[in-house]
């Protein structure tokens, strides 16, 4: 009377095993798939969902552990490890060391086709940043801004579209002591570089929206986006080599992309994003973990990022982000 029920109970166990194996050898497989991230773009969308891999890992390792098959449980562990280690730019501490004011700059991409404009203004208005990059920025939503906006923020230069997501405008009450669009790899996706007076001195100001590379051919025009950027940041430096400098932007990357390293390998800026925590920027789903950090701050060794907040919902995709600079003590 007793062998039906063992039976069924060696039949789960074996069904529960199998289950545990190929969840762990899709994280194999999927692992090693994001090692080919800086050429391969399906492998580059793997790489920027480690977090995302982490949890499924977890998922293989709790099962593995219940299966008591101690292969799989290593394997998972190792993996686990392995994607952890990409994600310590997230919590490594940061030197906080600074002098003077700060100077805070606000990068919000509003999502071309978002009419919520109440919501943004009163975002901005709360932030209240020196400087704000605007990207997907619309010409509605360009007059809007300027209405509300127009006072508080009197030196402006914008380039709004309707009919595709790469507008930009860049709002300042700091003077500009120069301001001018510029392109990198395509000339329908134009970017903003200013200089400002700001604490007696002059700060470069970069804002950029490289393309997300959802295929193959988008892949390689954000990568030669980055590296163009890497490479005016570079000629910038050696023009005006005591000029700090900062890069504000939707770079379509998280700090956890080879890809990402490499930029700032290539420039030689440091991540305002650093220590700074997981919290997404960008949201599938409007909860984690259907999130990536894709909206980043950069800046030269002259200033040090005191701080980064990351706003609530407005009506886009992305979330306003507002980074605090000083200069380096």
């Amino acid at each position: 009377m007793s062998e039906r029920p063992l039976q069924h109970v060696s039949v789960w166990r074996l069904r529960f095993l199998l289950a545990t194996r190929s969840l762990t050898i899709v994280a194999i497989l999927v692992s090693a798939i994001s090692t080919f991230a800086r050429t391969w773009w399906i492998a580059d969308l793997i790489a920027n969902l480690r977090i995302q891999l982490i949890l499924g890992l977890l998922a293989a390792l709790i099962c593995s552990v219940a299966a008591k098959n101690r292969k799989l449980t290593g394997v998972s562990a190792l993996l686990m490890l392995w994607h952890t280690s990409w994600l310590w730019s997230a919590v490594a501490p940061v030197s906080q060391s600074h002098r003077g004011p700060e100077l805070k700059v606000c990068t919000i991409n509003v999502l071309t086709q978002n009419t919520e404009y109440d919501r943004i203004i009163e975002c901005l208005k709360d932030a209240n940043p020196d400087v704000i990059a605007v990207l997907e920025l619309s010409s509605s939503l360009e007059e809007q801004l300027i209405r509300e906006l127009g006072v508080s923020y009197p030196y402006r230069l914008t380039e709004p579209q309707d009919d595709g997501n790469f507008g930009i405008g860049l709002f300042s009450r700091l003077p500009f002591q120069s301001v001018g669009v510029f392109h990198l790899s395509a000339n329908w996706r134009p970017s903003i570089q200013a200089e400002v007076q700001w604490n007696q001195q002059t700060i470069q100001l970069l804002a950029a929206h490289p393309v997300a590379p959802m295929n193959s051919r988008h892949f390689h025009g954000r990568n030669l986006d980055l590296k163009l950027l890497a490479e005016r940041v570079q000629t910038l430096r050696v023009e005006h080599p005591a000029t700090p400098l900062i890069v504000v932007g939707d770079l379509n990357l998280t700090p956890w992309s080879p890809l990402f390293h490499d930029f700032l390998a290539a420039s030689e800026l440091r991540s305002a994003s650093q220590g700074r925590g997981l919290t997404p920027t960008w949201y599938r789903w409007p909860v984690f973990p259907f999130g990536l950090v894709l909206d980043h701050g950069f800046s030269t060794l002259e200033l040090v990022c005191t701080g980064r907040t990351i706003h609530g919902d407005v009506g886009s995709d992305h979330r306003p982000v507002t980074f605090r600079f000083a200069e380096r003590r």
